[in-house]
């Protein structure tokens, strides 16, 4: 950029013309301090100083900055334009949907959101990061994004729901013991803490406690979670799953509720805050 230039070359000439009259000062300062010839050393500095002049103003910083920022927007625009173009085109090509939730772009079951200024994209899925760090890059974050859709979001085969069942019941029943309620008749735990206990089975010790770490993420226990729960072979049962709606105050808290997309198609979509997991009582 022309302007820049032009202000690095102006700054440069006076920082090489102030360096002289610092040196010029230190070596009257250095004269004067010694004791001789203090007042010829005094005259000969008012002399050389009255003779110095300012090579070149200092450009008008305030400007340049406006002028700066106007054209980082500028490019910041056609950059995002360029990124959302090429993406949505290898979307169309890969059969993949795109389209737009407010302000944030959507691709396939995800909520893209991009931090233009780091040069960085994450996808979310039910108000959770899927994956992070990606970078601006359309055919890396498409790919990304199907490579996630086939693992992250499988939902669980029938022949899964029995086994699945079973790890739910028993991270309920550790959730119940370590509270120290009754393990008899309906059994009831907090989703926070059940996913702790479903990510520790999973994973074992190593389990950190941070959503972004590890295989068994928040977003992995949310599918198995609504697929159990809505599944014929839980309704069928006579002990049964059941999701209890978060309180108001409960709501939007990562501590206390946990939100489920009323369809895993559309993460990034409408959903209900669940605050607990009832296993029935039922024989």
């Amino acid at each position: 950029m022309q302007d820049i230039e032009q202000a690095e070359k102006a700054i440069a000439e006076c920082i090489k013309a102030l360096q002289k009259v610092r040196d010029r000062l230190g070596r009257a300062r250095k004269q004067v301090e010694s004791g001789k010839q203090t007042i010829s050393a005094l005259t000969s500095l008012a002399r050389d100083l009255r003779g110095i002049q300012p090579r070149a103003p200092l450009p008008d910083l305030g400007d340049l900055a406006e002028r700066v920022a106007e054209e980082a927007r500028k490019r910041a625009e056609r950059g995002e334009r360029t990124f959302v173009e090429e993406l949505r085109g290898l979307c169309e090509s890969a059969g993949v949907s795109m389209g737009r939730a407010g302000d944030a772009v959507t691709v396939g079951p995800f909520l893209l959101l991009v931090n233009w200024g780091k040069g960085v994209a994450s996808v979310q899925f039910g108000k959770v990061e899927a994956g992070g760090g990606l970078a601006l890059l359309p055919q890396q974050v498409l790919a990304r994004v199907k490579e996630l859709s086939s693992t992250l979001l499988a939902v669980p085969p029938a022949s899964a729901l029995p086994p699945l069942a079973k790890e739910f019941e028993e991270a309920m029943r550790v959730c119940v013991a370590r509270r120290g309620g009754s393990l008899v008749g309906e059994l009831r735990a907090e989703l926070p803490a059940l996913y702790r206990e479903m990510a520790l089975m999973r994973l074992g010790e190593g389990f950190s406690g941070n959503r972004r770490s590890g295989q068994y993420s928040m977003v992995r226990f949310i599918v198995e979670l609504k697929t159990l729960v809505q599944s014929e072979f839980n309704t069928s049962r006579s002990r049964r799953f059941r999701l209890e709606t978060a309180v108001i105050e409960n709501t939007r808290n990562a501590k206390k509720s946990v939100f489920v997309p009323s369809d895993l198609n559309k993460g990034f979509g409408e959903g209900t805050y669940f605050q607990a997991i009832i296993l029935t009582g039922g024989a």
